[in-house]
C-alpha cells in the first residue's frame, strides 16, 4: 500500500497547533499528522508515538519530526557522522516528481547532528560534509517525554541538487519518514510508509519504491 500526505500550503509560521502534540513541540498548526508507526523487527516493548508533519510555500518544505522517546543516545557528532545509530529521525525524500528513485536521506539526531546524502540506492551514496544553506535543524528536548526536530528544504537545494521545478500546488514528490536507533538501548526501526525486508532478511530504508506520495495543496 502506498500512503499519500497533504502537504498544506502555509502563508503563517507562527500559529501552535491545539492537540497535544503541537502544544507539546510547538508544531505549526493547520497541518496532518503521518504517522511514523509501522515497526519493523522491533521488540514490542518499544512503541513509541512517533510523527513528521509538513507544509509548504514559495520559500521550501518545512519539516517538523517528533518522537516520544525518553531514553536518548547521543553519542555520534559531526555532520555525516552516524547518526542512525543515536536516536533519529530520518526523512527520505525524492524532490522532482520526474525521478522518483533520486532521492536524499536526511537523518538527523537530538543533538542535532545530521546525515545527508543523495543517490538512487544505498550503494551509490554522495554524502554532503557541509549542510546546504538554509537546512541547519533546529532541536527541542523535553526530559522524560520525548524529542523533536525542524528544518526547512529549500529550493536552491531542490533545484540544484535534483533538477526540481519551483513547488506549486498539485506538485506530488515521493518521499518516506523514518524513526530508528540501531545502537539504543532497545534498538528499533519504524516508517510511515510500509516496506518489506531484503530477500535476506536485513532491513533496508533505501527502497524508493515504498516511498508515498506527497500531495502539495
Amino acid at each position: 500500500m502506498i500512503k499519500e500526505y497533504h502537504v498544506h500550503y502555509m502563508k503563517d509560521l507562527s500559529r501552535v497547533a491545539e492537540d497535544p502534540m503541537g502544544a507539546l513541540f510547538s508544531l505549526p498548526a493547520g497541518l496532518e499528522d503521518a504517522d511514523i508507526g509501522y515497526y519493523m523487527q522491533t521488540p514490542e516493548s518499544f512503541r513509541v508515538r512517533c510523527g513528521c508533519r509538513m507544509g509548504w510555500n514559495e520559500t521550501g518544505l518545512y519539516i517538523w519530526e517528533y518522537a516520544m522517546e525518553t531514553e536518548l543516545r547521543m553519542e555520534e557528532v559531526g555532520t555525516c557522522s552516524r547518526a542512525w545509530e543515536d536516536s533519529c529521525l530520518e526523512v527520505f525524500m525524492a524532490p522532482n516528481p520526474d525521478r522518483p528513485d533520486y532521492y536524499f536521506n536526511y537523518e538527523c539526531t537530538p543533538a542535532p547532528y545530521v546525515y545527508l546524502s543523495k543517490g538512487t540506492g544505498r550503494n551509490d551514496r554522495v554524502e554532503f560534509r557541509v549542510l546546504p544553506e538554509g537546512m541547519e535543524p533546529v532541536s527541542s528536548i523535553l526530559p522524560g517525554q520525548g524529542w523533536s526536530i525542524r528544518y526547512r528544504v529549500t529550493p536552491d537545494f531542490m533545484q540544484k541538487e535534483f533538477g526540481a521545478e519551483p513547488l506549486k500546488k498539485g506538485m506530488v514528490l515521493h518521499a518516506n519518514f523514518q524513526k530508528c536507533g540501531n545502537k539504543t538501548v532497545i534498538p528499533h526501526w519504524a516508517l510511515w510508509n510500509p516496506s518489506e525486508p531484503l530477500e535476506d532478511g536485513r532491513l533496508d530504508f533505501h527502497q524508493p519504491k515504498y516511498f508515498g506520495r506527497l500531495i502539495l495543496d
